[in-house]
């Protein structure tokens, strides 16, 4: 039987052409020494990363008459996931990237750190669901981590240090500057906020008097601009207009 084209091969079930050579029709070299090898269709690429539409449709050098891409300089963990997820979150409602070994799950520091390195390629290859989605998985991770800084429960957690609280928190910053992708910072802010007060409330910011606390003090003084953005984050929001009413001025 003849094999399918791989526009053809796109209605197949992502399972049976997900890196598989037989309907692939570019390869894409990554990771340390260009070791790690992915066999894509650049239809399925395409459709959800503008980057590799960009490629496909010749607005970069030479990328769109190549049957073999190389990328550079990414997580090749965090490159697996995504293309991981390009190629099942709309036939798996419950796709996760965390799907690792158990390490991964009794190691916060991990999982955190990964989280953000499958958001920056999100970001580089712009892949837009992705990096609606990780967020608020980013949220949660974050949330668990830094409560472990004050409550340890794996022996992991006592390793913590407020040099990896900084550098942390400082790179989920710093990914999204200029308010570029503003939805994790605004996550970030959020699991700040409530991991340091007592209640949602900004008149009970800064109420614990833990480890956490005193480090992230200490990160306020260090980046000024960090603790204005943090600070504008606790003020009420003013409503949000709704069609039909009527603007007071």
């Amino acid at each position: 039987m003849a094999s399918k084209t791989p526009e053809e091969s796109i209605s197949i079930a992502p399972e049976k052409i997900y890196n598989n050579l037989e309907h692939s029709d570019v390869i894409i070299r990554y990771g340390p020494l260009n070791a790690k090898v992915f066999y894509g269709h650049r239809q399925t690429l395409a459709s959800e990363s503008r980057w590799f539409r960009k490629a496909f449709e010749g607005q970069f050098f030479k990328e769109s008459q190549d049957k073999e891409i190389t990328l550079h300089g990414d997580d090749a963990a965090a490159l697996d996931k995504m293309f991981e997820f390009i190629y099942f979150h709309k036939s798996n409602q419950y796709w996760y990237p965390l799907s690792f070994g158990l390490e991964y799950l009794e190691n916060r520091q991990a999982r955190v750190d990964f989280q953000l390195n499958i958001y920056e390629a999100a970001d580089k290859y712009d892949v837009p669901e992705l990096l609606r989605q990780i967020p608020s998985m980013f949220h949660f991770d974050l949330g668990v981590w830094m409560h472990a800084i004050d409550y340890p429960v794996s022996p992991g957690d006592e390793a913590i240090t407020k040099d990896v609280v900084f550098d942390t928190i400082e790179r989920a910053y710093n990914l999204t500057a200029a308010w570029k992708q503003s939805d994790l910072r605004e996550k970030l802010f959020s699991c700040i906020h409530s991991s340091i007060s007592r209640e949602y409330d900004p008149e009970y910011m800064w109420a614990s008097d833990g480890k956490l606390v005193i480090w992230l003090r200490d990160f306020v003084e260090a980046v000024p601009e960090f603790g204005k953005d943090l600070y504008l984050h606790t003020l009420p929001r003013p409503p949000t207009p709704y069609e039909g009413s009527t603007e007071i001025t």
